[in-house]
Order: structure tokens, then C-alpha cells, then sequence
């Protein structure tokens, strides 16, 4: 046999064992392909900020401040207890420490709070609502909507809590009439509100 015929008889081996393993076997199910994996996108600066301007437009930055201010209240109380008037060397390097633990404390809370604000926002949001959203809270009328909020509170806390009272009771004898119907005793939990409500 010839160079080229042993070359020839080679190749046609190889390419015999190749088939056969990558032929499946009679009645062998193909395998399923793997499912591609979702491409998440991250968000990119500009809509970041636009996330923030928006999340400051609404008030919730004043709220992490709020919170924070109440945080710092609370922890000066502390801070006065570790250095009294007649404090030694150690109670003043402790208190200074202390401190300098809260401001850092205190500066990585609201900065992580934020951060959860304007995530969520991004995730809820799109960048052209969230402009819309942004836009008309810094506007007089958005202005004037944030600080007559405790106004609208003052009028619909008391309607709402009636109405919800109110509510209740209604269910109640919702819930009586529906037991008598059936044949059931009157539940204890049935039973006040439907009182209450037969004195009105």
C-alpha cells in the first residue's frame, strides 16, 4: 500500500470513530440545549442620576435625613453618658471615638438607604416616567403638593379611620346574617362590631 492509501485508510478511521460519537445512540433522547441566560443590563449613569433627581424631587432624601438626625439624637445621649463632667482620659478618647464611629455609622446608612431608593425607582420606572415623575415635583404645583401634605393628612386621617370603623361593623352583620342564614352561632369576632353597628 502507498503513502497516500495508509494517509487515506487513516483518515477514513478517524473520521468513522468521530461520526460514531457524535451520532446519538438508537433511541437516545437528544439532550434539551441549555437555555440562554438572561442579560441584565446595568443602568447607566445618566439614568443613575436621573434615578436620584427623581428620588430628591419626591421628599425621600428628606426622610433618610429625618431618620438620620433622629439616629444622631439619640446616639448624642449615649456619647454624653461616656465622658461625664469629671471624665477621665480614657472616658474622653472613648467618647471621641465613639463619635467618629456614629459619623461614619450614620454617613454609610443614608448613603445605602439612598441607594435602595434609587434602585427600586430604576426598577419600577422607566427613564422616560421617571423624568415625568422628577419634572413635576420640582414644579410650583409639585412643591406645593409636597408641603400640604400634613394638611391632606389632617382632613382625611379621621375619614379614613371612620370610614374604616365603619367598615368593619358593616361586615360584621354581613358576617351574622350570613352565619344565621347558614345555621351557624354568631362569632365573638362578629359580634361587636355588629353591635356597634346597631347603635347608630
Amino acid at each position: 500500500m502507498t503513502k497516500y492509501g495508509t494517509l487515506l485508510v487513516i483518515f477514513s478511521c478517524l473520521a468513522g470513530t468521530v461520526l460514531a460519537e457524535t451520532k446519538p445512540a438508537a433511541g437516545a433522547k437528544p439532550k434539551p440545549a441549555a437555555a440562554a441566560k438572561p442579560v441584565v443590563l446595568e443602568p447607566s449613569a445618566s439614568q443613575v442620576q436621573l434615578a436620584r433627581q427623581t428620588v430628591q424631587a419626591v421628599g425621600l432624601t428628606r426622610q433618610i435625613d429625618a431618620v438620620i438626625a433622629q439616629f444622631r439624637q439619640l446616639a448624642a445621649k449615649q456619647a454624653a453618658e461616656l465622658a461625664p463632667a469629671n471624665a477621665t482620659e480614657a472616658q474622653k478618647k472613648a467618647q471621641t471615638a465613639f463619635l467618629a464611629s456614629l459619623q461614619t455609622l450614620a454617613n454609610e446608612s443614608a448613603a445605602r438607604m439612598l441607594s435602595t431608593y434609587e434602585s427600586a425607582y430604576l426598577a419600577v420606572f422607566s427613564p422616560v416616567e421617571l423624568a415625568a415623575i422628577r419634572n413635576f415635583y420640582v414644579s410650583p404645583e409639585g412643591q406645593a403638593f409636597l408641603e400640604k401634605q400634613p394638611q391632606l393628612s389632617r382632613i382625611i386621617g379621621p375619614a379614613l379611620q371612620q370610614f374604616q370603623t365603619e367598615l368593619n361593623q358593616k361586615l360584621g352583620v354581613l358576617v351574622n346574617q350570613a352565619r344565621k342564614d347558614a345555621g351557624l352561632p354568631e362569632t365573638a369576632a362578629a359580634q361587636a362590631p355588629a353591635a356597634a353597628a346597631g347603635k347608630k
